[in-house]
């Protein structure tokens, strides 16, 4: 591949020209794509880019009330990602499809990039526009499912971009962070819905905001810069990202870096605060 990391974003024709140049000896594509209402796997035996990997994104968690959707083990994901070929040097492109339309792949993408992050892994990128994109471009697509010997990641877990439920009340009590929740206003709004609400001055920026619907990528980081700072983001301020169970707070957090913000995420969302600050 190209000397130095290309950033946590790539586009679809930097990917193709690294497959076209065989630049892939440290290239590792994972098609994350992952749906409650469907067996994304299927999809992608039919078809993914060429050379892509399934990476299950719900391997071996284990869900509870609070995480409905968990993040594996330290140790879980180590063995998963080994068994996938992937080391330390290898630098990993993320990307979905199998998702409602609109969302340009980056619901789970997101998810996936910070699970990377999460357990130490730096070399991760998203391709922005996902599977849709490249298909949009025109560019290959295969059936061919590539194996790889087994790699020698091993899992560093990096606190700084994870909270505890625990560790964003300290945070919120002591005023140095900024919440935003990637929730639909609805959801955010309190109402008759018993689920419904928000922490206090956590600032709503909708999800599918971050999206550009003409070009079917994630906004330009001018366009990002606008939007965080009309709704009120002091981006030199660390930001906690939130949504209701740890899904498309994960790209908020994602964007959030990508304008130089330390973001971390708040993995339980309103679903475990809700939970934990009505029982105390």
């Amino acid at each position: 591949m190209a000397s130095g990391f290309p950033g946590d974003k790539v586009s679809t024709t930097w990917l193709k020209k690294q497959l076209d140049e065989n630049n892939t000896n440290n290239i590792r594509v994972l098609d994350v794509s992952w749906s409650m209402e469907k067996d994304c796997r299927t999809d992608y035996d039919l078809k993914h880019i060429p050379g892509a990997q399934y990476f299950e994104i719900m391997h071996n968690v284990e869900n509870n009330e609070f995480f409905p959707w968990n993040f594996p083990s330290a140790a879980v994901f180590e063995t998963y990602v080994q068994s996938l070929g992937i080391s330390a040097e290898n630098h990993v492109v993320v990307y979905a499809t199998c998702m409602p339309p609109g969302l340009n792949g980056y619901f789970v993408a997101g998810r996936a990039w910070l699970l990377f992050k999460r357990f130490g892994h730096t070399k991760v990128s998203i391709l922005d526009g996902g599977f849709e994109k490249w298909i949009q471009d025109g560019f290959p697509t295969s059936s061919e499912v590539p194996t790889f010997d087994k790699g020698n990641f091993r899992s560093e877990v990096n606190p700084d971009i994870y909270k505890t439920y625990e560790q964003l009340t300290e945070n919120l009590n002591q005023g140095v962070v900024q919440v935003i929740d990637s929730r639909p206003p609805e959801k955010y709004i309190i109402n008759d819905e018993a689920k419904t609400g928000h922490i206090r001055d956590a600032i709503n920026i909708p999800f599918s905001l971050l999206m550009d619907d003409d070009t079917q990528t994630l906004k330009s980081q001018e366009k990002l810069k606008t939007l965080f700072e009309e709704k009120g983001v002091d981006l030199k301020k660390p930001i906690v990202t939130m949504c209701n169970s740890g899904m498309s707070s994960c790209t908020m957090a994602f964007a959030a870096q990508l304008l130089g913000a330390d973001s971390a995420l708040y993995h339980g969302g309103w679903n475990e605060y809700r939970r934990k600050t009505n029982n105390s």
